[in-house]
């Protein structure tokens, strides 16, 4: 599947193969990596492609609002699923579209082109684009799929019409995509089978005989939960603090944030805390017990153990095994 990025006034961005000196960025194991900088932008691309999908990780530091538009040749599947920042997307012939950080939205049809405008210092975000006959594998597991255009339609229509949060299980696959390493033929299967989990858990995340049972008012406190716990990870929550908080009964808001998150809200404070400190040992060089307390962590024993645990490797192992770009 041939990808193209065009500025918004139509010029094409000239990628050069490789990485831009000094940009640090997790590695994509096999992939074929490109960039392009300027005075005001940094752009760093990753991607593995095959017939049937193409998996791209692409990474933007910015001083200013970018706009960027992505024209490819696909019928079938467009996921984009932000890790940093935030984008607004327009598909041709729907409404825009607002993902935000740790939001996935998806998109069906004859895309052709997206045109995505981005803020924020940092965005990062996976984009997957998937042939229509792989996706037809999930129709039984998925009834809603009969309901998008045939394969005669140039049509485009968005995936149920809601952006959808990122989950923990989503997180995982990903960042087993980049942890691990084989040579290039296991890789190949590695990424098949990563790709088909990936698709299955956004499906999954749009499940409207899921989402019919969860009321507009109890997702909103959900919302409200998970918000408090993201923006004071190195606090402790309790289930009693964050269900009062919500005006919700404790059996209700663990159910409910089970259902909606994907976990349980410890385990949700948990990942987002070694998930926070991956961050900054990739992208700091902060001592290794500074962002044991910073991610909420007295001891560096228990965080060391933690991280191990979640990661396969070591927060020093990690660092070590970090490229420099």
């Amino acid at each position: 599947m041939s990808v193209h990025f065009h500025h918004t006034n139509g010029r094409e961005i000239k990628f050069s193969p490789g990485y831009i000196p000094h940009f640090r960025v997790s590695a994509l194991a096999h992939s074929d990596a490109s960039s392009f900088i300027s005075d005001s932008l940094q752009f760093v691309v990753q991607e593995i492609s095959n017939p049937d999908f193409t998996f791209r990780h692409q990474v933007i530091r910015l001083s200013e609002p970018f706009s960027f538009k992505t024209v490819f040749t696909l019928r079938g599947l467009f996921t984009r699923i932000v890790l940093k920042g935030q984008s607004s997307d327009e598909v041709a012939g729907l409404p825009a579209t607002a993902t935000g950080e740790a939001e996935y939205s998806s998109w069906f049809g004859t895309i052709g082109e997206v045109v995505t405008h981005v803020t924020g210092a940092i965005y990062e975000s996976i984009d997957i684009l998937c042939a229509g006959e792989l996706l037809r594998k999930f129709s039984e597991v998925f009834p809603a799929l009969d309901s998008f255009p045939d394969n005669e339609s140039n049509s485009s229509c968005g995936l149920f019409n809601q952006r959808r949060p990122v989950t923990i299980p989503i997180i995982d696959v990903i960042q087993q995509i980049f942890r691990y390493r084989f040579d290039p033929q296991q890789m190949k299967y590695f990424i098949d089978y990563k790709v088909s989990e990936l698709l299955f858990l956004t499906l999954a995340g749009h499940d409207v005989e899921k989402e019919k049972f969860v009321s507009e008012s109890d997702s909103n406190a959900i919302a409200v939960a998970r918000s408090v716990i993201e923006n004071n990870i190195n606090e402790h929550h309790s289930i009693a603090d964050l269900s009062r908080m919500v005006s919700l009964n404790e059996f209700k808001f663990k159910t409910l944030f089970r259902q909606i998150v994907g976990v349980g809200p410890f385990e949700y404070l948990l990942s987002l805390r070694l998930n926070q400190a991956r961050i900054l040992i990739l992208e700091t060089d902060k001592p290794i017990k500074e962002i044991a307390g910073l991610c909420g962590y007295a001891s560096v024993a228990n965080f060391i153990t933690a991280f191990r645990k979640r990661f396969g490797i070591t927060p020093r192992g990690l660092r070590k095994d970090t490229y420099e770009r």
